[in-house]
């Protein structure tokens, strides 16, 4: 009994991004036909005469064997981790009453500087009031990945006596049925006194003030 075969050019194409590693690497390919996934050598034969192992996309012959017939065609892409980046130019920074974004950022590879929305992209959290912000750099074109980096935003406030607070915020810890909670303070790295507000306002009497009781 002669069978027609399977029209391959039916089949759908999965492939994995590759990181580059520096050496040789082979796709990372799953086909489906009908809902059935085929197997290599069985179903299939991939052309992997260009080598693949710099940065960047390759295109890859895929061509049915034995049961079916015809040849695909898909697109392998190579890319960088960008947690393999150096980063310069993060640091802490004093509340200013506007957003804080870092415009002297240097992110390299082994020396190579890479450029910000070809290479990757910046993005923040929490980068306008006194406290814990973060600074997100994703991969981008030829990268892939995320790094996130912290940094503090300190408030400062001139007392009477023309000394300067500057205050790291710590966040509340909200109460359990059984575990005590704490509020919102803030600490001055100068004169070591807390304050309940990043105004350095309202200073904290006793640690005991900012307990706040289980509630079970």
């Amino acid at each position: 009994v002669n069978l027609v075969p399977r029209d391959f050019t039916e089949a759908v194409v999965e492939a994995d991004t590759l990181l580059y590693t520096g050496e040789y690497l082979l796709p990372s390919i799953a086909i489906w036909y009908q809902g059935e996934e085929l197997i290599e050598g069985k179903d299939y034969i991939v052309d992997y005469s260009m080598p693949i192992v710099d940065v960047g996309e390759y295109e890859v012959i895929i061509q049915g064997i034995y049961h079916y017939s015809g040849e695909i065609s898909t697109t392998i892409s190579v890319k960088r981790t960008i947690s393999d980046c150096d980063i310069l130019g993060i640091s802490d920074r004093i509340f200013s009453n506007e957003s804080i974004v870092f415009e002297n950022l240097a992110i390299s590879i082994n020396e190579v500087m890479l450029t910000e929305n070809v290479d990757y992209k910046v993005n923040y959290e929490n980068n306008f009031n006194p406290g814990i912000a973060k600074v997100i750099i994703s991969g981008y074109g030829n990268y892939t990945g995320e790094i996130v980096k912290e940094f503090c935003i300190y408030c400062t406030r001139i007392d009477e006596n023309g000394n300067s607070h500057v205050l790291k915020r710590t966040d509340a810890v909200a109460a359990t049925c059984e575990e005590e909670g704490c509020k919102e303070f803030y600490t001055c790295s100068v004169c070591d006194n807390m304050f309940l507000d990043k105004h350095a306002q309202m200073e904290v009497e006793s640690i005991y003030n900012l307990i706040i009781q289980p509630i079970g």
